[in-house]
């Protein structure tokens, strides 16, 4: 080993893998851990004649390493830390350091070296502008280090001051404190670390000094003064809230400094304005900075329940629980509500001290604060049913939550309050008007100020909430008995609003301006309108279509003054939902939204509804939510069709087998709701559907693992319906089952694909298998246009032909026989193409290659396989001499001619050498009967 070095590891260094460089450099590691000199090793012949230095030589391989940017460099750093440490070598290990520091300034070499040296005080250095962050947090870890040498514990029991390493310790404690103040989080955190060790080793007035240093970061801001607030620092609180955590958690922090430091982390009092880290938040330009300084406070209180008794704790314990529970349910960021609701956890189990701490723990728990939703509508009305709670959550969310720069925070915090007034409307709605009496005086600035808006700001983008802001104040303000109702539809200024909502592609700002339709209309007013949107979706630019196709949903035609209008905003809402119509194009968000108002625009109607809708455009209405469930239309964005397909669901049984949850839940619910209907008895098989859709079991609704063999099951009924009635349920059915297992390739594909697959093997079903193969040669002979659809079932019936227990039965029956030679034509239907897609190519080649198998299908598909073996590109080749191999070696098929061809061949080379192997294969085929063993027992 040590004849290697430097030898082996130097010489061609670039040839070396890392993982031999690593390996080879822990050896080293190890040989300088034995526990005698290494100057033995130098006493051998082979070294001597060499004029070798055990131990140099073992130095000069770890630095030839230690700028190494990979795995090597740990290991190269462990080689020097152990050998600087080994027997004798002190005087090594000093030279090398001081080599390093007078050098010149190469951070990188000095990172590494300190990275190295386990124990070294650094002292003072010059070049700590151009210090990285690894290299500042191994200073922080190797001062921090020395300086706990230094307090070792027998000198420090005796009582034998060394005034030399005291004074080093209180140079290193003071560097600590500056590493607190670090603009990186990872400097910070040692610091924190290291001088809460540090402490515990002082002696207890020592240790409370230190304390005192940390909470002076905290400086120069004072609670309760007039200090500017601006100039607090987020490095500095975020360090200062660590290292206070860091000396609770290790028990050292004294209880005569908790008052103070409960200052700067918690509110005493109720005074809002008072900075608090448990709050701390700063908009800094674009930016939101202080949610390290809130997790470092929460750190804190999770602390205290750990460091002091339930006795010490008790003055405090009111104003904490609220302070945390405040942030559980009302702080941005979900790590932090999740924090928060953490500490709370931790002092409600220790100490005991906080009001009604087991039920309030229940209601804002770990997972419920994970949601911000469920957190301020959920979690937040429950809590402030307690009285002790109630204040201190609404001045949060009316002062602080209400006026967030958040726009869901503000909407979320009003709900919330709404929420909370429903439980005791005459004691909160005094507490709110207590609390928002010194705004009152601003209203009238306010309404100056809104009135005063120019025309530019509102064509502004940054302008978004304070349009849905006006929606949203017309929606509760608009009445019918205004003097004006009638005419502020038709103003320039709601028509301003109108176009500028047009040209942007918020749905937010859309719906608000829906609803606001929807209120006009319903009074008979505003129908203007639907002439300015249906002259946008035939001339307008793809956004403004959007926004009018959703805008029109808005309308209620069942007013008598809207009924003439109702054919043509219905006659252009089909046209945008029609994929085949030029004025759709691609935009799948315009007919998305166009099915959306389709439906709103139907359900509206109510008792109009025969009088208004034509038989003839009922037709095409179903029509059009038919074609909307077979979108699969997809794009950068991933999966958009289904935009499309949560809109319409009317294709439901194809959809109880989706593989997104929201939209299987969603048509297992919509088919139980229509099973309930007084008419729904006269469905065919309404005792069958009945029963799979049976409400008491809508929990397992969101599982594929439960709702896809319920759906199998009602396959199988319909295959075995003799009558023929539920017939038209297996072609929704098989063809969700083919979007599903054929066209995805995640987790639930994959179970689902499992469960079809054992379920077949167990029915021995003939009919059953029979009408999933003739359904998925339909799809893939009708759907010339849905490329896709045509792939799902192609992957489905190459799942099913891997079955040989079930498929065998295919060629008992002369129609069966047929079925399988249409399979092997579908699959091969245009192969010759020069554009052929490729996912075609590959699901064909699966088929064919399976297809050898059968005694029906062996001669035509050894033709076929040929066409794939001498395909254009050499990875179709390789693949389908891959696969066909290893089906001969599954199925054990007696073939050694035809294994020996196709692994003997280099089906990438060219043509003229694979050509003749793979006609030799096909002749072989042709004339070889089917051995396949499985289909020998089913014969």
């Amino acid at each position: 080993m040590l004849q290697l070095s430097p030898a082996a590891l130097c010489a061609n260094i670039e040839t070396l893998s890392w993982e031999f460089r690593y390996i080879m450099l822990l050896w080293l590691s190890l040989i300088c851990m034995i526990p005698f000199d290494l100057m033995h090793f130098d006493q051998k012949p082979c070294n001597q004649q060499q004029g070798l230095n055990t131990s140099d030589n073992i130095q000069k391989t770890g630095l030839q390493f230690l700028s190494s940017p990979g795995k090597e460099r740990e290991a190269a750093a462990l080689v020097l830390a152990r050998l600087m440490l080994s027997v004798n070598r002190p005087v090594m290990f000093s030279k090398s350091v001081k080599k390093c520091l007078n050098g010149p300034p190469d951070v990188t070499t000095k990172e590494n070296l300190v990275f190295a040296a386990a124990s070294i005080h650094l002292g003072d250095w010059d070049h700590t502008g151009s210090m990285t962050i690894t290299v500042r947090k191994l200073r922080t870890k190797l001062a921090g280090r020395i300086a706990i040498l230094c307090l070792s514990a027998p000198q420090h029991l005796s009582g034998n001051d060394n005034h030399e390493s005291m004074e080093e310790v209180e140079e290193i404690i003071q560097q600590l404190l500056n590493a607190l103040e670090d603009k990186d989080t990872i400097v910070r955190w040692s610091g924190a670390k290291y001088l809460a060790r540090l402490a515990k080793r002082l002696p207890s007035e020592s240790a409370c000094q230190v304390s005192d240093a940390v909470l002076d970061l905290f400086g120069p801001y004072q609670p309760g003064t007039d200090s500017n607030s601006s100039s607090v620092s987020e490095h500095t609180w975020h360090g200062a809230c660590l290292a206070s955590a860091e000396f609770l958690r290790w028990k050292i922090f004294p209880l005569s400094r908790l008052q103070r430091l409960l200052d700067w982390t918690i509110r005493l009092m109720e005074r809002v304005e008072l900075i608090q880290a448990l709050h701390f938040e700063r908009r800094k330009g674009v930016q939101n900075i202080g949610s390290g300084v809130r997790d470092a406070a929460s750190y804190v209180l999770w602390s205290i329940g750990r460091a002091f008794t339930a006795n010490d704790v008790v003055p405090w314990g009111e104003r904490l629980a609220i302070e945390l529970v405040l942030q559980s349910l009302f702080d941005r960021e979900v790590h932090i509500r999740r924090a928060g609701s953490a500490a709370f956890q931790e002092n409600v189990g220790r100490l005991g001290v906080f009001p009604h701490g087991i039920q309030v723990l229940q209601l804002a728990d770990f997972f419920t604060v994970g949601l911000r939703r469920s957190a301020f509508l959920i979690a937040a009305p429950e809590v402030a049913k307690y009285e002790v709670y109630r204040q201190s959550i609404l001045n949060h969310l009316i002062t602080v939550c209400i006026c967030h720069w958040d726009n869901e925070i503000r909407e979320l915090a009003s709900q919330s309050v709404g929420k909370i007034a429903s439980y005791s409307i005459n004691q909160i709605s005094e507490t709110i008007l207590e609390i928002m009496a010194d705004k009152i005086a601003l209203t009238d600035q306010i309404f100056m100020t809104i009135t005063s808006v120019q025309d530019a700001y509102l064509k502004s983008y940054s302008s978004n909430p304070l349009l849905i802001g006006i929606c949203e104040g017309l929606l509760y303000s608009f009445s019918a008995d205004q003097p004006d109702a009638a005419e502020f539809p038709a103003s320039l200024f709601w028509k301003n609003v109108l176009t500028i909502a047009l040209k942007r592609p918020d749905d937010t700002l859309h719906l608000a301006i829906q609803r606001v339709l929807h209120k006009f209309s319903s009074v008979g007013v505003g129908l203007g309108h639907i002439k300015l949107l249906s002259t946008e979706l035939q001339k307008g630019r793809p956004v403004s279509k959007q926004a009018a196709a959703r805008l029109l949903g808005g309308f209620v035609f069942k007013v008598e003054h809207a009924r003439p209008l109702f054919g043509q905003a219905l006659g252009m809402l089909l046209n945008c939902a029609d994929r085949e119509k030029p004025i759709t194009g691609t935009r799948i968000e315009l007919r998305r939204n166009a099915i959306e108002s389709l439906v709103s625009l139907l359900t509206n109607l109510d008792e109009v509804f025969e009088d208004l809708v034509s038989p003839e455009q009922f037709s095409a209405v179903i029509n059009i939510f038919l074609s909307g469930v077979r979108d699969y239309t997809t794009d950068e964005r991933g999966d958009v069709g289904s935009w499309v397909i949560n809109e319409v669901l009317v294709g439901i049984l194809k959809q109880t087998v989706e593989s997104i949850d929201s939209l299987r839940e969603r048509a297992w619910y919509t088919t139980s709701r229509l099973l309930c209907e007084p008419l729904a008895t006269e469905i065919d098989g309404f005792d069958s559907l009945a029963k799979i859709f049976n409400r008491d079991n809508a929990e397992h609704w969101r599982e594929l693992s439960w709702t896809f063999p319920q759906t199998l099951e009602l396959l199988k009924l319909s295959a075995d319906d003799e009558s023929g009635s539920m017939r038209d349920y297996i072609d929704n059915i098989v063809e969700g089952i083919a979007s599903l297992i054929g066209g995805q390739g995640n987790r639930d594909a994959r179970e689902a694909a499992q469960i079809f697959c054992s379920y077949l093997n167990a029915s021995q079903n003939v009919k059953l298998i029979r009408e999933i193969v003739r359904r998925c040669l339909l799809i893939a002979r009708t759907r010339v246009k849905e490329p896709k659809s045509i792939i799902f079932a192609l992957e489905t019936l190459a799942m099913l032909l891997e079955l040989p227990e079930t498929l065998g039965i295919l060629e008992r029956e002369a129609c069966d026989q047929k079925l399988l030679r249409d399979i092997l034509l579908i699959a091969t239907h245009g192969l010759g193409r020069p554009n052929f897609p490729m996912p075609r190519v590959i699901v064909g080649m699966k088929i064919v290659i399976r297809l050898t198998s059968f005694e029906t299908t062996r001669t035509n598909a050894g033709q076929y396989l040929q066409k794939y073996l001498t395909h254009r590109l050499p990875r179709i080749r390789s693949m389908t001499a891959e696969m066909m191999y290893n089906q001969l070696q599954f199925h054990a098929e007696e073939m050694p001619e035809v294994e020996e061809l196709l692994t003997g061949t280099d089906w990438s080379a060219d043509v003229n050498e694979y050509q003749e192997q793979a006609n030799k294969i096909s002749n072989v085929l042709s004339g070889s009967p089917a051995r396949d063993k499985d289909l020998a027992h089913h014969a």
